[in-house]
């Protein structure tokens, strides 16, 4: 049941009956539960309709929604109940339904937007000609239009504090270039992350449900006139995709003409309304300031951007294709696989080849939501790794691969020879996501790893360093747990925590196939600290469940205090829906996964907020117009040759630290001209 704040309420029996019946408004008068209902998008979704009454939607059972009728002004308040951290939403809701005081703007607040040319053209365009038409307010005032691009820039540096959405990543960051990082900034995008995660599924303004379960999903649902809509406010006025296909020209040819400036200054009115919402509700907290200031700092990293060896990755290219090539022609050969189509490994004869060609690999291969065996690339290595299906495991990888790396990375490649990622924190944990390349796929190990080496350092006179913590995730687990054997053994060159789970998992069969046996295994020593049980472990390594279970008893009795924090963990995750980590922030579990999430996210949270402090120690230090990109752990920098010694040393300091007094090491590779000889 969700707990509703009313402390703020003065205390009177008016009031309490008021309180009352808000919220029966909002939540009503039984306990919540998932309804399953039709939907009447004419009706449920028209927010100017001043007799809506009170109602509750859903679909699929993926949530409630509730509307409460307005006071006669044409307006209605929708909620979604089964959201996570849907308390806030109905904070607000009660706060209109009480016609309490809402935030009130002072002038020297800027409510700030932009028009530009598309997207694409961001990084390959002065920024004066990508600058269409700046909006902004002060404070409460009315919007502002104007086509001066030094009249947005005057206004932005003399605001005590700048609002807008996703203004860090996009309009700052070209408006202002490196002088962005020290603004004042309540961005209400990076503010949504924080205080409204995305839930699995949502239900947009046009009444149709979509999918927000992964990082670039998510952003749909953090959208400016999604957020507007969740919160039951007026949002955005037109699409400017449709007026561009109206008028048949590219987003950045549209006329500026009524239709185009109505379009714009609504922008502003809907960005003011939502951070009066969140305002409303509570003023930001230290975490979530600091949310801010680590969006400000991925904006830099973005515009630094990774220069990318044009002449190799092309090779690269090429030499994939012949190889692709070769593979085909190998499978057709040795075992009659089919040719018909442009992928015929996605038809049903070829699927049901590869299952024949995996042989009894094939029966531990994860399932789809359908229940069908997978054949990603990922599933495939997974259980051919280590065995002596091995190489032809990695032979349908490679044939699977709808696009190779080096050709995604000249797919994303602009005019000045660098990559620009976009970097967001919408996965639960907060770790980053990048795409545009999509870097944190690159691995690290392996063959797979001289994917790297086309990305070089900025120029002739650099040198790439890559540096990253040791052991991080383990270090965290220890930290929180105060096991100080596990911190021993994790931290140990000399100790090989997968063969130990090998013998767990094997006993005496280990012997027979020690490096297969520990290949298999790997898996289970990363997953069991966050959360596997013995079902997991046995349909991971391919055991009996009473065996999986065994492994999982084992690992308790030898790092005791790990399994008590474990179970600490789940405790809290199951009894408040959310965990609180040592920073501060909230970490939202998705309801039923509390088991294996909570100190699944307690221990990647973890890695990535160390590695946010040192970023800011960094950013303080003046060395971020160096940095190229943060994968997981680890950090990419290009240094000048001149001093680049000094300031690795410089950097090494700036990241490492103690947590809970463990430890926290960043370690560095040697100096070299591209990211593959940089990794260590």
């Amino acid at each position: 049941m969700i707990e509703i704040d009313v402390s703020h309420v003065p205390r009177s029996d008016k009031a309490t009956a008021e309180i009352k019946k808000a919220k029966a408004a909002v939540l009503g008068n039984t306990p919540l539960k998932w309804n399953k209902v039709d939907i009447d998008p004419d009706l449920a979704f028209d927010l100017q309709d001043p007799l809506a009454p009170v109602r509750t939607l859903g679909t699929k059972q993926f949530y409630d929604t509730v509307w409460v009728s307005g006071d006669g002004d044409g307006q209605g308040f929708r909620k979604e109940i089964g959201y996570p951290n849907a308390n806030y939403y109905v904070q607000f809701a009660l706060k209109r339904v009480l016609g309490m005081d809402l935030h009130h703007f002072s002038d020297d607040v800027l409510i700030l937007d932009t028009e530009t040319h598309g997207s694409e053209h961001r990084w390959n365009m002065p920024p004066r000609e990508f600058f269409r038409l700046g909006q902004y307010a002060w404070g409460e005032g009315d919007v502002v239009l104007t086509q001066d691009f030094d009249e947005v820039v005057d206004a932005i540096r003399s605001a005590r504090l700048i609002i807008g959405h996703q203004i860090h990543a996009y309009d700052l960051s070209y408006l202002m270039g490196d002088e962005a990082l020290g603004l004042p900034v309540f961005d209400t995008f990076i503010h949504a992350t924080c205080v409204t995660p995305a839930p699995d599924r949502f239900l947009n303004s046009r009444g149709v449900t979509q999918l927000s379960n992964s990082p670039g999903s998510a952003m749909a649902f953090h959208s400016l006139e999604n957020m507007c809509f969740t919160y039951g406010i007026p949002g955005k006025h037109g699409d400017l995709k449709e007026m561009a296909k109206r008028y048949r020209c590219e987003i950045g040819e549209i006329p500026i003409n009524e239709e185009y400036e109505d379009y714009a200054r609504q922008d502003v009115v809907a960005n003011r309304e939502l951070a009066r919402a969140m305002l409303s509700v509570a003023k930001p907290t230290k975490y979530e300031q600091r949310e801010q200031e680590v969006a400000a700092i991925n904006a830099q990293i973005s515009r630094n951007g990774f220069r990318v060896d044009r002449a190799v990755a092309s090779k690269r290219v090429a030499e994939l294709q012949r190889h692709k090539d070769a593979l085909l022609v190998d499978l057709v050969m040795d075992y009659g696989f089919p040719t018909g189509g442009k992928q015929p490994w996605r038809s049903n004869a070829g699927k049901q080849a590869i299952l024949n060609i995996l042989g009894p690999d094939a029966e531990r291969l994860p399932k789809t939501k359908k229940g069908a065996p997978s054949l990603s690339g990922d599933a495939i290595k997974s259980v051919t790794e280590g065995t002596h299906n091995e190489a032809l495991g990695q032979a349908l990888c490679e044939l699977l691969g709808q696009r190779s790396l080096a050709q995604l990375a000249l797919d994303n490649v602009h005019d000045d020879g660098f990559v620009h990622p976009d970097i967001t924190s919408l996965q639960r944990s907060r770790r980053f996501s990048v795409s545009a390349p999509g870097l944190s796929i690159w691995t690290a190990r392996g063959p797979g790893a001289v994917e790297k080496s086309y990305f070089v350092a900025d120029s002739e006179d650099h040198v790439l360093y890559e540096m990253d913590f040791s052991a991080a995730d383990a270090r965290v687990v220890a930290a929180y747990s105060g096991d100080k054997h596990y911190l021993r053994d994790m931290t140990n060159p000399d100790f090989d925590a997968h063969a130990q789970t090998a013998r767990w998992c094997f006993g005496s069969e280990f012997q027979s196939d020690p490096k297969g046996y520990r290949q298999r295994s790997k898996p289970i020593t990363h997953s069991i600290p966050y959360g596997a049980g013995g079902k997991r472990v046995s349909t991971t390594v391919g055991i009996t469940p009473e065996r999986g279970y065994e492994v999982i008893k084992k690992f308790g009795r030898t790092y005791p205090s790990v399994a008590r924090w474990m179970e600490r963990s789940r405790a809290e995750g199951k009894g408040n829906g959310v965990l609180e980590n040592a920073w501060g922030g909230v970490l939202y579990l998705e309801p039923g996964r509390e088991y294996t999430q909570s100190p699944a996210l307690y221990g990647q949270n973890g890695t990535r907020e160390l590695l946010v402090d040192g970023l800011i120690r960094c950013r303080d230090a003046g060395l971020l117009q160096y940095l190229k990109i943060t994968v997981h752990d680890a950090v990419v920098f290009s240094f000048p040759k001149s001093n680049h010694k000094a300031l690795k040393i410089k950097t090494e300091k700036c990241f490492t630290t103690k947590f809970k007094e463990v430890p926290f090491p960043l370690t560095s590779g040697k100096a070299a001209h591209n990211w593959y000889e940089a990794s260590h």
